[in-house]
């Protein structure tokens, strides 16, 4: 299984619910469907979220909690105490005239057999090609989503519900599954209690041997944010629990509240809700050192920039790539451009815009609709394609390993250690004139990167002025290779001052400066 990224992504919360599941669920209460119908049902769905998953790119993925009735309720049913007759309650502290029917607690909650979740869990991973994670409703929202009759105070209700997750817990554990996300979108609501939630969280997870997410949020439902409360009355008391990270939404808020872990400082994996659910609005697809696939709908432009913009479904803007190439099969309704690459139009495309191809060709199949302009632009006879450096940069730059072993970089290898035997060579033949650089980069590290940063600054000027004046062109090119000079011995002490820093074994002299580099 391959390493994640230097910044991968995940989901939050359910997927989205197919109309025929809701249908076929339906069926099976008026028994038109048998209960291994119905789990058929939910094994296709759930196939279903998880290809849409991974051919959206996503790192880590769920089963979209589709065999769920709701992330409360499946949990409510299954556990004795929980009566689900139910009554009306304002769910969140924002607007009253949002209810919903919840359970009532009239006696103490135990459990009454597994809830199903390693199985579930097994299903995911024996389908799922990316890695995955397991969402689990923690305690106090299962108790906040409740009417408590039966126990004193929501506390002693929150305790008893994390000791049945606990079991339920290790029970994923056993299965395989190695990492949990523990749901707990009203921690917001009621920072008071941060004191006993924080312990009643912490012996939920205890004795569970697998990687721990805590995510909370304002609450969502019926596309509406639910509590007024703020994060910063969360810390730093949030930091106690006994997590391996902290998944915070703040799209919602335009990122209120990140400032948060600069002020409380963690070792703790930090997740950012970048999406806000309860916009509508498809946001711009752009992947950066990568490629674009659209199948469904997306409203505005869909944009790769080193690597294949394809589109089967519909882009409401334009279909862009950059050093690559623009693949269409479904419908366009801006442009269509690529630069450094090739337009490929499939029998099922329609373009409403202009179709550009520079550097590269069009290629249209007869069944193609095109309502605009086609260009193609040739400046170069042979306009040079980035398949080398997209590889590399794919399986080695994006995943942090600069010099992976994957097919295709072997050159990288090359390069990195030429450049090492360059600048070894370079500190064994001039050893003193790299000790006094790197001595007075450290003495005074501000001057020495102002002066050649307005030195970086004024060169152009410099040059310009130089060729204006006509005569000043024969002094171009000295000036010129003089700063490629500078510029590879400023390499050179950068590399022994960072030795300097680092490392002291090697002693003074030219071997100092030949390991360092």
């Amino acid at each position: 299984m391959d390493r994640l990224p230097l910044l991968p992504t995940t989901v939050i919360g359910s997927y989205s619910f197919p109309a025929w599941l809701e249908k076929a669920r339906e069926l099976g209460v008026q028994g038109v469907l048998t209960p291994g119908q119905l789990e058929e049902a939910h094994d296709n769905a759930v196939r279903s979220a998880v290809m849409d998953q991974e051919i959206a790119g996503v790192d880590i993925i769920t089963d979209g909690e589709l065999r769920r009735e709701t992330m409360v309720n499946f949990f409510s049913m299954r556990i004795h105490g929980f009566d689900m007759s139910g009554k009306m309650k304002p769910i969140g502290n924002l607007d009253p005239e949002i209810r919903m029917l919840d359970p009532v607690v009239r006696e103490k909650v135990r459990r009454k057999g597994s809830l199903g979740m390693d199985g579930h869990f097994r299903f995911l991973k024996a389908c799922a090609r990316a890695r995955t994670k397991v969402c689990v409703t923690g305690p106090q929202m299962l108790a906040k989503r409740a009417t408590n009759e039966f126990y004193p105070t929501d506390r002693e209700l929150v305790f008893d519900l994390a000791g049945i997750l606990n079991t339920e817990l290790r029970d994923l554990v056993a299965a395989g599954c190695d990492f949990i996300q523990i749901d707990e979108p009203v921690w917001v609501g009621y920072p008071q209690d941060m004191g006993w939630l924080v312990e009643s969280f912490n012996r939920l997870v205890e004795g569970v041997r697998a990687k721990i997410t805590l995510h909370t949020c304002y609450g969502n439902y019926q596309l509406k944010k639910l509590f007024k409360g703020q994060y910063d009355e969360l810390f730093p008391a949030i930091l106690e629990t006994r997590t391996d990270q902290i998944s915070m939404e703040f799209a919602v808020s335009g990122g209120a509240g990140l400032d948060l872990f600069s002020r409380y400082p963690t070792d703790k994996e930090i997740v950012v809700g970048v999406i806000d659910v309860k916009d509508e609005k498809v946001e711009t697809a752009v992947s950066i050192i990568g490629s674009t696939t659209v199948n469904g709908e997306v409203n505005d432009a869909a944009v790769s920039i080193m690597g294949t913009t394809t589109v089967n479904g519909s882009v409401g803007g334009d279909a862009v790539a950059v050093m690559g190439s623009v693949r269409v099969n479904g419908t366009v309704h801006g442009q269509v451009v690529a630069v450094g690459g090739d337009v490929d139009l499939g029998p099922n495309s329609e373009v409403f815009g202009e179709i550009v191809s520079v550097g590269g060709a069009v290629h249209r199949d007869p069944g193609a609709v095109v309502h605009g302009n086609v260009q193609q632009v040739s400046f170069m006879k042979h306009f040079p394609k980035f398949d080398w450096l997209y590889a590399w940069m794919q399986s080695a730059l994006f995943k942090g390993r600069l010099l992976s072993f994957a097919s295709g970089a072997g050159w990288a290898w090359l390069v990195a250690g030429a450049a090492l035997g360059f600048y070894v060579l370079l500190a064994l033949i001039f050893p003193r004139s790299i000790e006094k650089c790197a001595v007075t980069l450290e003495e005074h590290p501000g001057y020495s990167i102002l002066t050649a940063f307005l030195t970086m600054l004024a060169m152009p000027l410099v040059f310009l002025l130089l060729a204006i004046t006509g005569i000043g062109l024969i002094v171009i090119p000295f000036l010129g290779l003089g700063l490629f000079g500078c510029r590879v011995f400023g390499r050179a002490t950068m590399l022994a001052w960072f030795g300097r820093r680092i490392t002291g074994m090697f002693g003074e002299g030219p071997w100092a400066h030949a390991a360092v580099s």
